[in-house]
């Protein structure tokens, strides 16, 4: 965090390239060869999880950063929401610079009329429900875990919970709770597996199968996806991309529930209060 000017220069110089490079794509005509936009994709991608990095590492002090929530654990939510984000970003990107250059939209001028074509990119509305929907469960799953924030744990229970934590990771100080909410002491023990754990002080130390359906879902669906949209890129054909590929509503509807059950699995009280002991 002491190098924060460092990182100001280095989030500046990716959004510097990716300016840069639409400019001369648009100025100088590039014409790109088939294989040139899956370059453009991975290029793309690389840079949005690097400027993420970069970004979480100016706050946090962890290159991981970006994945990490106010409990000092690695969010799900927040995973699911990123992972959505670099393919949508990759892919418009990709899209945007390829039809810039195509012969039916490129002009011997940069012209509005050609920017305007190179962006009339179609983008399903399945799609466009799935962003909603991923940044709903971002938001909503820590307003969720804040309303147990104010309950009193029962302190048998918390003290085995944590016990239990701190035993398992070797660290004396790892865990600790903030009501009946679970969290780490510090950044540092922030771990990947914390997405597939519990999240109160009655079930932090075991797995919770609502989040591991909701990862596999989210993994299997986006890369299936991925390899879809990347399918849809032309191969030999210099002819823009008409946009991104359709997303079924049966697909939408799976992740939905997914989602609905892994929000509802966090409402539902999994630890005992103070007051009634169970």
């Amino acid at each position: 965090m002491d190098d924060w000017p460092m990182h100001s220069l280095l989030l500046a110089l990716i959004l510097a390239v990716l300016f840069v490079f639409t400019l001369i794509a648009a100025v100088f005509k590039l014409e790109f060869t088939g294989p040139s936009i899956y370059f453009i994709w991975f290029a793309t991608a690389f840079l949005t999880i690097g400027f993420m990095s970069i970004a979480g590492d100016s706050v946090t002090g962890l290159k991981r950063g970006f994945l990490i929530d106010s409990r000092n654990k690695v969010s799900l939510s927040r995973l699911q929401l990123i992972i959505w984000t670099i393919i949508i970003i990759s892919s418009l990107y990709s899209i945007f610079i390829w039809n810039l250059s195509a012969p039916d939209t490129a002009s011997p001028e940069m012209t509005g009329a050609a920017l305007s074509a190179a962006l009339n990119i179609d983008v399903p509305n399945e799609l466009l429900a799935l962003m909603g929907l991923s940044a709903t469960t971002a938001v909503a799953a820590p307003m969720v875990l804040g309303m147990k924030k104010d309950a009193q744990p029962d302190e048998d229970e918390k003290k085995k919970t944590i016990d239990q934590i701190n035993d398992g990771a070797g660290v004396e100080t790892k865990a600790e709770s903030v009501g009946q909410v679970v969290r780490n002491s510090h950044q540092d023990n922030a771990r990947f597996t914390d997405i597939f754990k519990g999240e109160e002080t009655g079930n932090a130390a075991y797995l919770d199968m609502a989040k591991v359906q909701m990862f596999f879902f989210t993994v299997v669906v986006a890369a299936a996806y991925t390899a879809l949209i990347l399918k849809s890129f032309p191969t030999d054909a210099f002819a823009p991309v008409a946009g991104f590929p359709p997303l079924s509503a049966g697909i939408l509807t799976l992740l939905g529930i997914s989602q609905a059950g892994y929000l509802t699995n966090k409402a539902v009280p999994h630890s005992k209060s103070a007051a009634s002991g169970g």
